[in-house]
């Protein structure tokens, strides 16, 4: 579960990534968390090396006059990872709150109105 202050993050965008052994970053799963802040997926695709999963969210939300947006990223061990698959069992994150994530973004705006002249 994806949450912001202990709200559920919802419309967050969790990528899951990978480097292979050129450290080219592939893409294993990209999920939409749902209005409770959830997400269930699994891949279909394969770990390309033995390098960890970084796991990255994103998060764009209204905060009173302001568009702000977030963006997280933390990693995941693969040896989680492969002690979950050998067992074909899913992984589970728990609570991820984005504020106790070390390494969060966060860039608020003003939202830019535009006023149209009847």
């Amino acid at each position: 579960m994806t949450l912001y202050n202990g709200k559920p993050a919802e419309g967050a965008i969790v990528s899951v990534e990978q480097s292979t052994w050129f450290r080219i970053p592939t893409t294993l799963a990209k999920i939409i968390c749902d209005r409770r802040g959830c997400f269930i997926r699994c891949t279909n695709k394969y770990l390309f090396s033995n390098y960890d999963l970084h796991v990255r969210v994103k998060r764009q939300y209204s905060e009173g006059k302001l568009l702000c947006k977030m963006d997280a990223s933390f990693m995941l061990s693969i040896k989680t990872v492969v002690k979950s698959t050998n067992k074909e069992i899913a992984i589970d994150l728990g609570r991820v709150d984005l504020i106790t994530i070390p390494n969060v973004r966060k860039i608020c705006q003003p939202r830019r109105s535009s006023k149209k002249k009847i």
